[in-house]
């Protein structure tokens, strides 16, 4: 009942007072989602969320962020102290998620593994969540049928071409944890050097037995393109030889994650992968038009090159 009338508040009235929205727990991409498509008023953000968002192009268009209280380990009475019209957690967020219900309060979970950690599905589920409290729907098409149409590109450009692409999650202390989640490899005409859908902690000995063709760095680490390039214990990879080491690009959030960003991360990695394919594509294009065309943002060139270029502190995880 709570939701309908939250619904109603904001598609009756301007008058209503904004809708406080608290995001607690694993759900770290959220925020920046509700901030870009709905006028929820966001007042609780996780802690992991924040790096990203204060190292990237994010605090200068969305400054409010900066002041908006973060955290971790939250407990119940910390979450009913919000008293926030609605909160959104992780699914394994079960024991909050729980107590919040009991406590009367509209709490809605969300999944980062959908139909196998398919990017574009767990963004259309994340959506449609988000749109049974805010009237997005037609954002939402849009932006799925943005990312339906980078897939075919793609696709219809890349043919029978695989190179073998790795997707390196974190380097800690020489612990390799490779992303297992392929979605963004294949979709951009890559084949994934792992078998499994889930991160891998591999060593030294593993990795050149993989031998990618291709690294892309992950912004869950501060990892650059450089530290690989510059060690001694990766010099014997293709990769490094041939120099096809890319940090992620960072929009609006950590892309290895659901984000709105799916589409140009896409064409950004299909393009590192085989630029003779698409010398034709401009990546400061396909990010400045993305931003026009989905948020009515026009960056400027320092903006477009953060994005290309990301600062390393935005993979500090806290």
């Amino acid at each position: 009942m709570k939701r309908l009338l939250i619904l109603f508040a904001l598609l009756v009235s301007p008058l209503f007072a904004e809708v406080k929205v608290a995001v607690f727990g694993g759900l770290w991409p959220m925020p920046v989602i509700l901030s870009f498509l709905t006028e929820a008023k966001i007042i609780y953000i996780p802690k992991a969320s924040v790096n990203a968002l204060k190292y990237s192009i994010v605090s200068e268009i969305k400054p409010e962020f900066l002041g908006i209280p973060y955290g971790s380990n939250e407990g119940i009475e910390e979450l009913l102290a919000l008293d926030a019209d609605v909160y959104m957690c992780h699914i394994a967020d079960t024991k909050l998620y729980t107590q919040l219900q009991r406590a009367g309060k509209e709490v809605k979970s969300f999944s980062v593994n959908v139909e196998n950690y398919d990017l574009k599905m767990t963004l259309k589920q994340w959506l449609e969540g988000v749109g049974q409290y805010f009237d997005i729907a037609k954002k939402q098409q849009a932006i799925i049928g943005d990312i339906t149409q980078a897939e075919e590109f793609i696709a219809s450009r890349i043919k029978d071409s695989k190179a073998k692409v790795m997707i390196l999650r974190s380097l800690d202390n020489n612990q390799i944890l490779l992303g297992g989640r392929s979605y963004l490899i294949e979709k951009s005409g890559g084949k994934s050097v792992l078998k499994a859908q889930k991160d891998s902690l591999i060593n030294l000995e593993s990795l050149y037995e993989l031998d990618p063709d291709v690294i892309f760095i992950t912004n869950f680490t501060d990892t650059t393109p450089k530290d690989l390039l510059d060690s001694k214990q990766w010099q014997g990879l293709k990769a490094i030889r041939e120099k096809k080491v890319y940090k992620l690009p960072l929009a609006t959030y950590r892309p290895y994650a659901p984000s709105l960003d799916v589409a140009p991360t896409l064409l950004f990695m299909a393009k590192k992968t085989y630029p003779h394919l698409f010398e034709d594509i401009s990546l400061g294009d396909v990010f400045s038009k993305h931003f026009v065309k989905f948020y009515g943002i026009n960056l400027t060139q320092k903006q477009v090159d953060l994005i290309l270029n990301p600062d390393s502190r935005a993979g500090i995880i806290q």
